[in-house]
């Protein structure tokens, strides 16, 4: 069932235009990315879909219950009580404790005290900050403070929960934590949507992705239909004496894209052995060493950069 039909979607700031004629739906039980480089629009879109934007033109739609879709910016009552929502720069207040602010929040919510309570306990326990309820969010771990953002997203058990850069300046073992809690919410019946750099985090949890760029959705799928945007290709990782040559010379080593990934160079194409031959030839030819090779399937990260360049 799609919760979600964004139609058409643009929207200006300042007399820009950030989002340029985006459509996508997100069904029921989806955990839907969306990417791109900084400036691509993402902030702008999830803010507009949570509804504290209005579009300039088209429309976002939605159905609860399978029923007739409705004008989301002109329900956002029904809004506020069925998504949740956390922001990049964090949403709770530092002064205030975990408690403080979930309690703040569910008020916000119309969330009953006896039902707080409850959800509290719950919700600290789901992500492991029980023990830290009583103390000020300033004085939290920055991993702590992202799971108390996302506990604030889920005051009111929301049907739909949207994360602006949930991993944004963590290390890669609470990037992880934080994207197994996003998964966990998941199992639960919340439907996700969310932005994020993390592109491996992504690809682990995500089943849709949406690519933007400058404004613009340049792919948007399952992540099988993303991975195959460029084709049945298979990813060639070279490491070499001489990656620039190879660079210069790909056109005629039968590859559709390459990418110069500094320490490695990395070539998509459907005829590997073909490619790989003539590899071998320009090695020989230009006294090239080939130090490190790998073929795989296309990453997430790989379709991401070719998709955007």
């Amino acid at each position: 069932m799609e919760l979600i039909k964004v139609q058409n979607l643009s929207k200006e700031l300042n007399g820009q235009l950030i989002l340029d004629n985006i459509s996508f739906d997100v069904e029921q039980g989806d955990v839907f990315g969306i990417v791109g480089q900084s400036g691509s629009g993402k902030t702008t879109l999830l803010n507009t879909l949570i509804g504290f934007l209005e579009p300039d033109g088209g429309k976002v739609m939605f159905s609860l219950d399978g029923s007739k879709y409705k004008p989301l910016h002109n329900h956002l009552s029904e809004v506020k009580k069925n998504f949740g929502f956390t922001t990049q720069l964090y949403s709770f207040y530092p002064r205030l404790t975990a408690s403080e602010n979930f309690a703040y929040f569910s008020r916000l919510h119309n969330v009953p005290t006896k039902v707080m309570r409850s959800n509290m306990d719950n919700l600290f326990n789901f992500v492991n900050l029980s023990e830290y309820k009583h103390r000020r969010a300033e004085h939290l771990s920055v991993g702590m403070q992202r799971r108390l953002d996302i506990a604030c997203g889920l005051v009111n058990k929301p049907k739909v929960l949207i994360l602006d850069e949930p991993t944004a300046d963590l290390d890669m073992i609470m990037k992880d934590e934080i994207m197994n809690l996003i998964r966990t919410a998941n199992q639960q019946g919340i439907t996700v949507i969310l932005s994020s750099h993390f592109l491996e985090g992504i690809e682990k949890i995500c089943n849709k992705i949406a690519i933007l760029k400058k404004g613009k959705m340049v792919q948007c799928g399952s992540m099988e239909e993303i991975k195959n945007s460029l084709g049945q290709s298979d990813a060639i990782h070279i490491e070499s004496s001489d990656n620039s040559t190879l660079l210069r010379e790909a056109s005629s080593l039968n590859v559709e894209e390459a990418i110069d990934k500094g320490k490695e160079v990395v070539f998509f194409t459907k005829g590997t052995e073909e490619a790989i031959a003539r590899l071998v030839l320009l090695s020989r030819r230009k006294g090239i060493t080939i130090n490190k090779f790998n073929i795989r399937k296309p990453s997430l990260r790989e379709v991401f950069e070719a998709a955007v360049r």
